[in-house]
């Protein structure tokens, strides 16, 4: 074993002492003990600048030893493996003239007395010597030493079996106290770190490793509500029991036939990106622009779509706000819908009804019915590390829940939302947050559903007072969209016909492109359309290249400029031959096809028809091959 009287001409350059006490708190996991340049006559890279302490996550310590000049370097000549300095051998790396010591007091509670080492570790001539000083048991294989070119770094690669090797509790206290000796042929005064020499107590923790447990339930006050109310609205001012529709001339206001404008208002707080769309298959950009607070905009129906929805506002609309935040209202006239809703940032002010030419009726302000309301619970709870930037949204609430937000590890918050509901409804929470090492942490989703109970059937039998509710709900199916009574369920009151019940709905099938693109094994599907037809005398439009059906459905290079289009002619061409074939039973006629052609053509729409037209292509083809 090397010792420092194998070094009788050497001169100690650094003595520091360190020790750690066990604490339940810690400020940091790192500790730097500095001191003041002393050297003069030679920028010596011996001279000890600071040295930091690291206690990491593994638990392995590192001590950094910075000196002034570049380590290695014994002359100061700024090269730590050539010396320019006669007298003094700068070999490479820390040669053999070169000497650093640590001296170590494994598992010291009390330094007040001084250090009294238990464990050396001694690096010179570029090799790593680690003993135990009571037993010589060599401690080397948990120990490490390297020289960079700024710094010596020594790390102990295993505390706790450093620990247990020199017959130490693990659970004492993890270190003691350290006393760095470096002694160097360079003649340059010693260099205590502190200048006193004395032991200095450095207090560390571990880092703490971010840990990502956050979590969120959702609960709601009921799982079920309704029956909805009576639609408010839709009122008529006179009786109209024979139900010709000639009593519509009576009303002051209604919805019937789905709702065909609205004129909105915008209460956010700043402009904003207004969009408006119709939804479902037939679903279609209404309006977009930018609208200020306060503002009023007008949302017109579309001609988009077949029969029943042309001219109309479709079943249901969503408005978004840049690109955010959707919100939806019923249009069909089954829901109460007029002026005075308010669905988010928006209030209707004003709006018709496509087989009405009366106003839409006010909506009184009568609040959420007491059987549609629903209160959520939200439970956020962070096991983990602390969290910044925790946000907790629901999606079918407009604003978020809570947050963004800190929140410290080991708490739990509450938060509730009132809803007023018109049908099933299924809510979905998430929750995420920005760990301490700045990744994501997410919650999983929680959902519940609530369920909107059917409404009753009316009761049977009429009565003398009865009238048409044209509220939308129709019961007897007797070929009026709104002859049902107000009471007599399934009853004939009008007199106008006998109860018919509603059709099964049919089973739509269709054949792709790819079926009727092989004409010479199926020409005899075609139908009326032949395999050389031109597109644009089939459809009525003017189509770049105007090929012909076969080409048209074999095109395979559907990318590039001019894809959109070319896409939308392959899926047209083969609906045309679907509806023309007696043997499918295709959603769409010939000219409702066309139609929903000319309509992409004109509004440059190619991928919304595209969309319809492939929908039902998919069904499923009947035909054999």
């Amino acid at each position: 074993m090397i010792t420092k009287s194998s070094f009788l001409t050497a001169w100690v350059l650094g003595v520091i002492s360190w020790t750690f006490v066990s604490s339940t708190v810690f400020a940091a996991n790192t500790y730097t003990i500095s001191d003041p340049q002393e050297v003069s006559a030679i920028a010596s890279g011996y001279d000890v600048k600071d040295i930091t302490f690291t206690l990491n996550a593994d638990w392995s310590m590192t001590a950094e030893i910075f000196p002034y000049g570049v380590a290695g370097d014994t002359d100061g000549d700024g090269d730590p493996n050539a010396s320019t300095t006669p007298g003094i051998v700068d070999d490479p790396g820390v040669g053999p003239t070169e000497y650093l010591e640590i001296d170590m007091e494994c598992g010291a509670t009390d330094v007040s007395n001084g250090c009294v080492p238990n464990v050396i570790i001694i690096y010179t001539d570029n090799t790593l010597q680690v003993y135990n000083l009571l037993t010589a048991a060599d401690l080397t294989p948990l120990v490490n030493f390297t020289v960079l070119n700024d710094r010596y770094v020594m790390t102990i690669t295993d505390l706790l079996a450093f620990k247990t090797a020199l017959g130490i509790p693990t659970t004492a206290v993890n270190f003691g106290a350290f006393n760095f000796v470096a002694s160097f042929l360079d003649d340059q005064p010693d260099d205590l770190v502190p200048d006193t020499g004395n032991c200095e107590a450095v207090h560390l923790d571990p880092p703490v490793t971010a840990t990502c447990d956050l979590q969120v339930t959702k609960t709601a006050s009921v799982s079920t509500v309704g029956p909805l109310a009576a639609p408010v609205g839709n009122e008529r001012e006179h009786d109209d029991s024979d139900d010709n529709d000639s009593g519509d001339m009576y009303l002051t206001c209604g919805c019937k036939g789905k709702v065909d404008e609205l004129v909105m208002q915008y209460n956010g707080g700043s402009v904003a990106l207004i969009s408006v769309d119709r939804t479902g298959p037939f679903g279609t950009n209404l309006f977009s622009g930018n609208v200020a607070p306060g503002g009023l905009f007008t949302v017109a129906a579309s001609d988009f779509g077949p029969r029943g929805f042309k001219g109309t506002l479709g079943v249901e609309i969503t408005l978004t706000t840049d690109g955010a935040n959707p919100v939806s209202i019923h249009t069909s006239c089954s829901e109460p819908i007029g002026p005075g809703l308010v669905v988010g940032d928006f209030t209707v002010i004003s709006g018709g009804s496509k087989k009405l030419d009366v106003p839409l009726c006010e909506i009184a302000p009568v609040g959420c019915p007491a059987n549609q309301q629903v209160t959520y619970t939200y439970v956020l709870t962070n096991n983990g590390t602390d969290l910044s930037d925790v946000l907790l949204v629901d999606d079918k609430m407009p604003d978020p829940i809570a947050g963004p937000m800190a929140m410290a590890g080991s708490t739990s918050q509450t938060y509730t939302r009132d809803a007023c509901l018109y049908e099933t409804t299924t809510n979905i929470a998430t929750a995420t947050g920005t760990l301490g090492d700045g990744e994501t942490c997410s919650a999983t989703p929680a959902s519940v559903t609530v369920e909107m109970l059917v409404n009753p059937p009316p009761p049977g039998g009429c009565s003398g007072g009865d009238s048409d509710s044209d509220s939308g709900h129709d019961g007897n199916y007797s070929g009026d969209s709104d002859d049902s009574d107000a009471d007599s369920g399934t009853t004939d009151c009008d007199g106008d016909s006998d109860f018919v019940p509603p059709p099964i709905p049919p089973e739509y099938h269709g054949c792709g492109p790819d079926y009727w693109s092989d004409h010479k094994k199926r020409h005899h599907r075609w139908g009326l359309n032949k395999p050389d037809d031109r597109f644009d005398a089939v459809f009525g439009v003017d189509a770049s290249g105007n090929k012909g059906l076969h080409k048209v459905l074999k095109e395979k290079n559907l990318y590039g400029k001019g894809a959109a289009s070319k896409q939308l002619q392959r899926q047209a061409a083969a609906a045309m031959l679907n509806a023309t074939n007696p043997d499918v039973n295709y959603f769409y006629t010939p000219g409702e096809i066309i139609a929903i052609v000319n309509d992409a053509y004109a509004n440059k729409t190619f991928d919304d028809a595209t969309r319809l037209l492939k929908m039902q292509n998919e069904l499923g083809c009947p035909l054999a091959d």
